[in-house]
């Protein structure tokens, strides 16, 4: 979708405050303008935001704390709306005047994800709340969600809720409450700390409140008057909820203890037994029944306050080879074996356990042997022996991709560790580099000053030796940077992808730009040796080992493979016999190995490129993941989710290893809901599965087609709302409650 243009005229305008009208060229955009008041402050000549990083996640929301008193949605229609903004410090209007008019633009991030959703009690409509500052009010039915009929905007949002006649939106360090049509914001109150989650009392004349530092409060729903604290080692506290009959209130400790409390602040009783803090609460409408869920991933069950059962979502999950490389000390492959992480040496096949990672993850092993695990979060360098050497924090991304293995980068002496802000689907034009020894971080800035990320992206990473990395960018030239920071080069291209081998920087330039985009061969001191044209669309695969083949591909109405000579500048032509899959030198310094997509036919093969000679081809039983030479250089592996299989040269088995049997799993439980009839309902975030609970301890899987997350459910309907990170989806299980 094309960045919308937003026009922006100040209708009125006062010492603290500004009404604006805003025209969009997009009208399905209307319900981001509440949290865009930040963008549109920035633009106009003379605004103190200018230069800010309104679209960093972390710091708009810090810049929505200290800038914005509030925002009203004065009036919409379809493509205009009118705002009044306002603001904490008179500067932030300052340079706004009556009549003043410019253009905006909204560049979407795709790091907003959805952090709360309920039913208003009548069922017709659901609140949905996302990390944007923004929450929708939106009709509801077994069709699914309907257009938004009204915006309530608050910074910092954390947590929706709906009861009574009221509304509740809570976010930072206030919470605030709305009529139960959303036109309306009927109180704002200050709680003084950061809150993390927040429920309205079934009457909705009272809100319970989370801390994130610890602890939570009771508080009066028409003044925002503190009724209650409850504090004494309970720690952060990420769920609350309140008994049906309103009268007790239940808070999810930091230290694996729900407890639940008279409106007082009198403790009645004490739900012990999680591992990890509580995480969510369900409370069924007799109270005699509460469900919670633990960090670790498991509900349990209390009926009167007596521990009950556990829930659990086991599943047999299969082995997965997850990757390997030639310059380990030895030829071994890493794999996941249920929640652990496997080494298998090849071509023996023995086996041995590295570690048991905190969550999923994907692997790689370094050269030197070292084992680089990543997930969305963090990355982990495991010695063989499964000691950890390091753990990297990596840069936020958005929720809806993920970092991964692949996009990290270890130089060559593994002294750092490149970490680009890129996933599958959001990214911007920063890296970072941490000393796998110690704690030293080096950042490397985005080079387009005030371009919003997602219309500056890091599109290429690689090293050139150890003291050197070259970062290609959507739209800026590439750099050559140093590993202190400082900025050696700018390549006179958009570089798209890169390959380093021997004495051979290989680019392929933006499509976008230089289209359809042609490849280059530089040295290392980045002098221009050659050039390829690009025919059309196409990407570069592969390096050989010694720098002197490269190989590319050409999309198109006869795709094919193109074999580059570095040395001679000369190309030749290989018929994929079918479509293009990868293309790999697999550590080789000749041998080039084709994988097309498996279609139950295609096989891999091998090309000797120096011969220009076909040599083999290998059938093969599934997809192949990754191909790699031996360190002798004359068999190869090829690894797939179920085997690893050697071959020499001219495709004959030297050797297979099979994946062992499915072994037990557990994926974490991270939603739970309790109905009127003593039904428990529990999603994973891992799988498109509800799970249903009557009696016993055997679940029926009830429903497949959403990635799950918090289950609400409207009892007199029976209708579902499932809270993913990016999406919510309705659904109805077992009919009404």
């Amino acid at each position: 979708m094309a960045s919308p243009t937003y026009t922006v005229k100040v209708l009125k305008k006062d010492e603290v405050s500004a009404e604006l009208e805003v025209k969009a060229t997009q009208d399905d955009v209307v319900g981001l303008w509440p949290s865009l008041v930040l963008r549109l402050l920035e633009d106009p000549p003379g605004s103190p935001l200018k230069g800010k990083r309104v679209y960093d996640p972390e710091e708009s929301a810090a810049l929505q704390r200290e800038v914005i008193a509030g925002v009203v949605l004065v009036k919409a229609k379809k493509g205009s709306a009118v705002l009044r903004v306002e603001v904490r410090d008179p500067k932030f209007v300052g340079h706004l005047k009556k009549g003043l008019a410019w253009d905006s633009y909204h560049y979407p991030t795709d790091s907003t994800r959805l952090v709360d959703a309920a039913f208003v009690p009548d069922g017709s409509l659901a609140v949905v709340g996302s990390s944007s500052g923004v929450a929708e009010l939106r009709p509801v039915s077994a069709k699914g969600l309907g257009a938004t009929k009204a915006w309530l905007n608050h910074p910092g949002l954390v947590a929706v809720d709906a009861r009574g006649e009221r509304i509740l939106t809570a976010g930072g360090t206030t919470v605030a409450l709305w009529d139960g049509a959303g036109k309306a914001q009927v109180g704002v109150f200050e709680v003084g700390e950061e809150v993390a989650c927040a429920r309205l009392s079934p009457t909705g004349d009272r809100v319970a409140v989370g801390f994130r530092e610890g602890g939570a409060v009771l508080i009066d729903g028409e003044k925002g008057a503190v009724r209650a604290r409850y504090e004494g080692g309970i720690g952060p506290v990420q769920a609350v909820a309140f008994a049906s009959d309103g009268e007790s209130v239940l808070v999810g400790g930091g230290d694996g203890v729900t407890r639940r409390y008279g409106i007082r602040g009198t403790l009645l009783e004490a739900l012990a037994g999680h591992e990890g803090a509580v995480r969510g609460i369900s409370v069924s409408e007799d109270g005699r029944q509460v469900v919670t869920v633990g960090e670790e991933g498991t509900a349990r069950v209390f009926q009167e306050g007596t521990f009950v059962r556990a829930l659990r979502h086991d599943e047999k999950l299969n082995t997965v080879f997850q990757g390997a490389l030639p310059g380990a000390a030895r030829d071994a492959a890493v794999f996941f074996r249920g929640a652990g992480l496997m080494e298998v040496t090849l071509p023996g096949g023995e086996l041995r356990e590295i570690a048991a990672p905190r969550e999923r993850f994907s692997a790689l092993i370094a050269a030197s042997g070292l084992v680089l695990t990543a997930t969305t979060e963090r990355a982990r360098l495991i010695r063989r022996d499964g000691t950890e050497v390091r753990e990297v924090k990596l840069p936020r991304v958005g929720l809806g991709g993920s970092i991964t293995s692949q996009f990290l980068f270890l130089s060559p002496d593994e002294r750092w560790l490149a970490a680009p802000h890129l996933s599958s689907d959001h990214k911007d034009g920063r890296v970072e580099l941490h000393a796998v020894e110690g704690r030293e971080v080096v950042r490397l800035p985005n080079p387009s000053a005030g371009v919003p990320p997602r219309e500056d992206t890091v599109q290429a990473v690689a090293w050139v030796d150890a003291e050197r990395l070259l970062v290609g960018y959507a739209m800026h030239p590439a750099i050559l940077w140093s590993v202190t920071g400082e900025r050696l080069a700018t390549l006179d291209e958009r570089t798209y992808e890169i390959q380093v081998a021997g004495e051979a920087i290989v680019t392929r330039q933006s499509p976008w730009f230089e289209t359809p985009g042609g490849f280059t061969v530089r040295d290392r001191a980045l002098t221009v040796l050659g050039t390829l044209p690009s025919r059309n669309e196409g990407r570069l695969w592969s390096v050989s080992r010694d720098g002197r083949y490269a190989v590319l591909s050409e999309e198109g109405d006869a795709p094919t493979y193109r074999v580059w000579d570095l040395a001679t500048r000369e190309t030749w032509a290989l018929d994929p016999r079918g479509k293009v899959g990868t293309a790999t030198f697999a550590g080789s310094d000749r041998y080039l190995v084709l994988c097309p997509p498996y279609d139950g036919r295609a096989g891999v093969r091998i090309f000797d490129v120096a011969a220009r000679a076909h040599l083999a081809t290998i059938p093969r039983e599934e997809e192949v993941w990754q191909v790699f030479f031996a360190k002798d250089g004359e068999s190869l592996y090829l690894v797939s989710s179920s085997y690893i299989e050697r071959f020499d040269r001219g495709g004959a088995s030297l050797g297979r290893i099979d994946a062992p049997p499915p072994v037990p799993f557990q994926r974490p439980i991270v939603g739970a809901h309790l109905d009127a009839r003593g039904v428990i309902f529990t999603s994973s975030e891992d799988t498109p599965t509800v799970r249903v609970w009557k009696k016993g301890d055997t679940p029926m899987n009830a429903h497949a087609g959403w990635s799950g997350g918090r289950l609400v459910q409207h009892a007199k309907s029976g209708l579902m709302l499932g809270v993913g990170q990016r999406s919510v989806e309705v659904f109805a299980l077992l009919g009404k409650a």
